[in-house]
């Protein structure tokens, strides 16, 4: 059996609005995607960028462990993208 459908967060209905197309990329529950090599991080953050009519919501899985390096790429995500833990 499925869960009951549940409606978006309101900011994320706002943010998503009813004019772009939107993608929402998820790696599961056991992959957030700070934990791809770097490279492909960048790749992925790029592909997004490259597609500004397009807006992405990456699922984020994880939370920081303690003393953990911070991962700087997701702070500075392009105009048409988010970045969500749930």
């Amino acid at each position: 059996m499925f869960r009951p459908l549940r409606p978006l967060p309101v900011d994320l209905q706002h943010w998503i609005g009813s004019s772009s197309p939107v993608v929402l990329v998820s790696f599961g529950s056991w992959l957030s995607a700070e934990h791809l090599p770097i490279s492909a991080q960048r790749a992925i953050l790029e592909t997004a960028k490259g597609m500004p009519k397009v807006k992405f919501i990456f699922k984020r899985s994880r939370k920081k462990e303690e003393g953990e390096e911070e991962n700087k790429l997701w702070e500075n995500l392009p105009e048409n993208a988010i970045a969500r833990d749930w």
